[in-house]
């Protein structure tokens, strides 16, 4: 089992988000990592998706831990990958609790952002660092890695119809050749 470093200090808070411009934002590249996530946390950890006339939104993320078995491979930015599966009831349960406990859910449910789109490149997360322990964050998982989600991206056009996969993490270039076309097409 791989053992994480002592904590960087405390994770980012939703307060605490990105200002970074869109002209900064990562381009898919061949060894771009890709994160699979079941629904709806990939919608959580992305946040509010673009107003009209953008083609993405920054920063808006309400779920600023994604909680794994391992540390992350790396830091970086990781495309989001939301799973097909519809999300379970205990899920959206859950997520529903968080919500109210951060004082988030009227943001969450009256900006539109859903469950997610099934089997779909959603957009970039920011993993800044890892921990273990609990810091007192709603959206920690007891006995987890928690990855630490510091920036977002959700596109206003997810990349769809994209296998999953049961790695921790994937690259780019593991996919088919007709599934990389269309990753690379997309312009993100």
């Amino acid at each position: 089992s791989s053992s994480c470093p002592p904590p960087p200090g405390p994770p980012a808070s939703p307060s605490a988000h990105s200002t970074h411009a869109m002209s900064d934002a990562p381009k898919i590249t061949l060894d771009t990592r890709v994160i699979s996530l079941r629904r709806p946390w990939a919608a959580a950890l992305l946040g509010e998706p673009p107003e009209d006339g953008e083609d993405a939104s920054r920063g808006t993320f309400f779920k600023d831990v994604e909680n794994r078995s391992q540390p992350p491979p790396a830091t970086g930015w990781y495309l989001v990958l939301s799973s097909k599966a519809r999300p379970r009831a205990d899920e959206l349960k859950t997520l529903r609790r968080i919500l109210l406990e951060t004082g988030e859910a009227d943001r969450f449910y009256s900006r539109g952002c859903g469950t997610g789109e099934p089997a779909a490149l959603m957009g970039w997360i920011y993993v800044a660092g890892h921990y273990y322990g609990n810091r007192g964050n709603a959206w920690e998982s007891r006995g987890a890695c928690h990855w630490q989600v510091t920036d977002s991206i959700r596109f206003k056009h997810p990349i769809r119809e994209i296998p999953g996969c049961q790695s921790l993490t994937r690259f780019v270039k593991s996919y088919k050749d007709d599934v990389r076309e269309r990753i690379f097409a997309s312009g993100h």
